[in-house]
């Protein structure tokens, strides 16, 4: 298992990008490059659920228009986040893995993530809260979930059913147990290969910190019953899940119940530590001792973790500069990787800031001005390219080998022959050839000749004359003869000097050159290439 995953990365929800306005905005295929040119065998959380999630985003559009809204923007549903895992695989032989903060069992939320058929409604889930007094406890269901509320968050609620926006859950109580395996269940369908538990062993810790011997039947039966879940887990994944190496130091939980069935185990980088750029070689000697004394030779993982407060994560991102975050991983990958643990590198995702820090003012680093997430290639921090760099140092290597290479040299070398070649030679020959000239004659041709004679014609006539005795005009018709111009064409003989070209035949000298072969001995310099075999070593970088 510690060879399999060498390179674990941090990218929380492959698709939560996808709809948002640049320069935040990014692709599945993007995310699936970035993973690619990481070479990460492991991506932590990679499809991840916080809020109630659903099937498709249509389930929301009969009851709740703004969720189903919301649900697009955020690409919150099951079946787009397997879309992702789908396309991120084509790329990649990284497997996927996927996650819940169990800590929050919302006071709201259906009865199963695979059916769907009912929403939960407060009521329905305060009856699957810890109630301590089913294990014989001397304190009301209600006290002791006001309690949880105040530790966890830092208020104080006096009616906890309704004023919660979450509870404690009881893991012994069948109806959570089949909540929980749906909500597994349906990641599965979405491609991950590894499951994630946050905080599983909730439940017992808050007994035990609110005083609960853990000799007592009530620690026995939560346990078991967290330790069913996450043998249920690791029968259909790796099951990933903290330490909880606190809960052996302090109470011996472990020793007296067994160890809870995991795959990997995290551990989390103090705030201490990423504050001093500096990490602690006596705490690491100790809780490696105790991982080793329970799981043995279970990988472990090192977390920068973040949640309400100054969390890991948010010293990271808002207190060290750019420059110290560098260093920090630098440091920190160094140091984990001569104990043979893995630190999960923070790339994409986990809120480093709560609402109160922002409403304060306390966050003056959000992802691309806006978002309450941590990303590595945001202008805000830019790590990427150290990560990139701790990515490489893990999965390639220098791979040299000693290949042999001809090295020549060109020396110069008289070289004489004798050859036969081709000589063009001046040939001189009498001989008849044809002659074009020009010859004349005087020949009788006929010749088209237009002839004019004068000739009369007779022409009818009217003549008119004024008659004295009659009184009146009389005309009458006469046959005169007129002179006309008549014309003709005639043809007759006309000498003409006539001349053409004619070909004549006569002796003329002649010269041309013709190719004879002929031997002759050349010399030329010669350029002799010299080699001999000269040992290189080549090196390349591969990675896995």
């Amino acid at each position: 298992m510690s060879a399999e995953f060498r390179n674990p990365i941090h990218y929380q929800r492959l698709n939560d990008a996808v709809m948002l306005s640049p320069p935040a905005r990014r692709s599945v295929e993007t995310v699936a490059r970035i993973i690619k040119d990481l070479h990460a065998d492991f991506v932590m959380q990679g499809v991840f659920r916080y809020y109630p999630c659903v099937d498709t985003c249509s389930r929301w559009l009969r009851w709740n228009a703004p969720k189903r809204e919301k649900c697009i923007e955020k690409q919150y549903a099951y079946d787009l986040m397997a879309r992702a895992v789908d396309v991120v695989q084509s790329e990649t032989d990284a497997i996927i893995g996927g996650g819940t903060p169990i800590e929050f069992f919302w006071a709201e939320q259906w009865d199963s993530e695979i059916e769907f058929n009912k929403w939960l409604s407060r009521e329905d889930v305060w009856k699957l809260a810890l109630d301590p007094r089913k294990f014989g406890l001397p304190v009301t269901k209600e006290k002791f979930q006001a309690w949880f509320w105040k530790r966890f968050t830092g208020k104080t609620v006096s009616n906890p059913k309704k004023e919660m926006d979450f509870y404690l859950y009881d893991p012994t109580q069948s109806d959570v147990q089949n909540m929980l395996a749906d909500i597994l269940e349906a990641q599965l369908r979405c491609g991950v290969k590894a499951f994630w538990w946050d905080m599983l062993l909730l439940p017992v810790a808050a007994l035990l910190y609110y005083g609960v011997p853990v000799e007592h039947t009530a620690i026995a039966e939560v346990y078991n019953a967290c330790k069913q879940i996450a043998k249920g887990t690791q029968r259909k994944a790796r099951h990933i899940s903290w330490s909880y190496w606190q809960l052996e130091h302090s109470y011996r939980l472990f020793s007296r119940y067994g160890a809870l069935p995991l795959d990997i185990c995290v551990v989390m980088i103090t705030t201490k530590e990423v504050k001093n750029k500096k990490m602690d070689d006596k705490r690491w000697n100790y809780i490696q001792g105790i991982v080793k004394k329970l799981y043995r030779d279970t990988p472990i993982f090192a977390r920068i973790d973040y949640g309400k407060g100054r969390s890991p994560l948010y010293v990271f991102a808002e207190e060290l500069s750019m420059a110290e975050a560098n260093a920090f991983l630098e440091i920190a990958e160094n140091f984990l990787r001569k104990r043979n643990v893995h630190l999960i590198l923070p790339v994409h995702g986990g809120n480093p800031c709560d609402p109160q820090q922002i409403k304060r003012g306390r966050c003056p680093r959000l992802a691309f001005g806006k978002y309450n997430w941590y990303d590595s290639l945001a202008p805000e921090w830019r790590t990427y390219p150290v990560i990139k760099a701790i990515a490489y140092k893990r999965v390639c290597r220098k791979v040299c080998r000693t290949i042999y290479e001809q090295k020549c040299k060109v020396v110069p070398v008289r070289v004489c022959r004798t050859i036969r070649t081709i000589v063009p030679v001046r040939v001189r020959r009498t001989t008849i050839v044809p002659v074009q000239r020009r010859v004349c004659r005087t020949v009788r041709i006929p010749v088209r000749q237009r002839v004019c004679r004068i000739v009369r014609v007779p022409v009818r006539r009217v003549i008119c004359r004024y008659h004295p005795r009659l009184r009146r005009r009389i005309c009458w018709t006469r046959t005169v003869l007129v002179p006309r111009r008549v014309c003709r064409t005639e043809y007759r003989w006309v000498t003409r000097r006539v001349c053409r070209t004619e070909r004549r035949w006569v002796t003329r000298r002649v010269y041309r050159t013709e190719h004879r072969w002929v031997t002759r001995r050349v010399c030329r310099t010669e350029k002799k290439r010299i080699c001999r075999k000269v040992p290189k070593k080549v090196c390349k970088i591969v990675c896995r």
